[in-house]
């Protein structure tokens, strides 16, 4: 993955380690979540403080469970979405960090403003399948 030198830096500064395992794009493509086959899709709102933490708690998260999982940890700029989402399954995106479960080319279980820590067990499972 190749990163601009602020961006690299801003992901490190927010959790050191996360671009070994995290692939940042500015913009969304349709080819990011056809072509995976488990991970995770997060939307960073680089603004947003409850995204931020929830990307904090996610790179906790993936830091801890990648390598057994085989997961890929997608992390796309919410400003640069294209206007129609069609992998959001009606969630709506607010930059509170939304979360997008995938598994073989699909959205399985998504997570917006409405974190809970059951939900996000649950959508994980689902990539265990």
């Amino acid at each position: 993955m190749t990163y601009s030198a602020d961006q690299k830096d801003a992901l490190e500064r927010l959790f050191p380690g996360s671009t070994a395992f995290c692939h940042y794009h500015a913009e969304y493509s349709d080819h990011l979540v056809e072509n995976t086959i488990n991970g995770v899709l997060f939307l960073m709102a680089w603004w947003s403080a409850p995204a931020i933490d929830r990307f904090k708690l996610l790179c906790d998260v993936f830091g801890q469970r990648l390598a057994a999982a085989h997961l890929r940890f997608y992390v796309v700029d919410v400003d640069g979405l294209i206007s129609r989402t069609p992998f959001a399954r009606g969630e709506r995106i607010g930059g509170y960090g939304e979360i997008f479960w995938i598994k073989d080319g699909r959205v399985v279980g998504s997570m917006g403003a409405d974190w809970s820590a059951e939900r996000f067990e649950k959508n994980m499972a689902l990539l265990a399948r």
